[in-house]
């Protein structure tokens, strides 16, 4: 079994420029860190992450929170692509498909209300009730959808594996 990992990046500066710029906010920095806590028995073995700075800042801020767990970071392939800025649901997979390989665990880390959507694509029967109420509504920032998957990646479609929790990160 599988498992994918759907990151909202952490609390983003407010926009005064082109979107895809926003750093992270120092409480965003902070909630970053601390997304580790939820990764300490998942550690992903490819990473998906947008092109935006904030999305980039929240790996870059979680990989650090990681080390400080004592979990080795520097095996973990990471992707920036620009496909997952505005990405649907569909592309997410697209991307999953292509990169994950044999990856037991990877972890794509984009925006809203796109994680959230493909979070809700995906979980299919034995998926938790509670969960998939949580993404009907929106993965707040740093919020992480813990999805398993029993096919190989290039196999995932919606409706074919298990929302089975999700985690906050309070800002």
């Amino acid at each position: 079994m599988a498992t994918l990992l759907l990151l909202r990046h952490a609390k983003a500066e407010p926009g005064s420029g082109p979107d895809e710029r926003r750093p992270l906010s120092g409480t965003g920095r902070d909630q970053a860190g601390r997304v580790a806590e939820h990764l300490r028995n998942r550690r992903p073995d490819v990473v998906l992450c947008s092109a935006a700075v904030r999305t980039q800042q929240t790996w870059q801020r979680l990989a650090y929170g990681l080390a400080d767990h004592g979990i080795e970071v520097a095996g973990i392939e990471v992707v920036v692509l620009e496909s997952l800025y505005r990405a649907s649901p569909r592309a997410v997979l697209a991307a999953v498909s292509e990169y994950g390989g044999d990856a037991g665990v990877v972890l794509v880390v984009g925006h809203e209300p796109i994680m959230s959507m493909t979070a809700a694509a995906l979980a299919g029967p034995g998926s938790r009730e509670a969960g998939t109420h949580v993404v009907a509504a929106g993965l707040s920032t740093a919020s992480l959808a813990v999805i398993e998957v029993d096919s190989p990646w290039h196999e995932v479609d919606s409706g074919h594996a298990r929302l089975v929790e999700v985690l906050h990160t309070p800002a």
